[in-house]
């Protein structure tokens, strides 16, 4: 009993432990939700290889419709931002 750790008594867990705690595929998980939520842009290149990846591992996830979909839609709009970019540095 001695051995189990009140984590209101603790500042935060070393990095180390969190790997032990939560599964890689979780954290990634969490990760790749946070980026669609915040419409991370900058990292819909990573969300679309999870897709990928995901779908691959788990094909009756989404449709093949839906993940064309999905795919296209993220290279879509890092295609945009892309151009943004390049036109305001014409501008400036």
């Amino acid at each position: 009993m001695d051995n189990i750790i009140d984590p209101a008594s603790e500042q935060g867990l070393p990095l180390f432990s969190l790997r032990l705690l939560v599964p890689p595929l979780r954290l990634m998980s969490a990760f790749m939700w946070q980026v669609a939520q915040q419409r991370n842009v900058m990292q819909y290149g990573k969300l679309e290889e999870f897709v990928t990846l995901v779908t691959e591992m788990v094909p009756e996830l989404l449709s093949s419709r839906q993940r064309t979909q999905l795919i296209l839609g993220l290279r879509a709009r890092v295609r945009e931002v892309e151009m943004l970019r390049v036109g305001m540095g014409r501008v400036l």
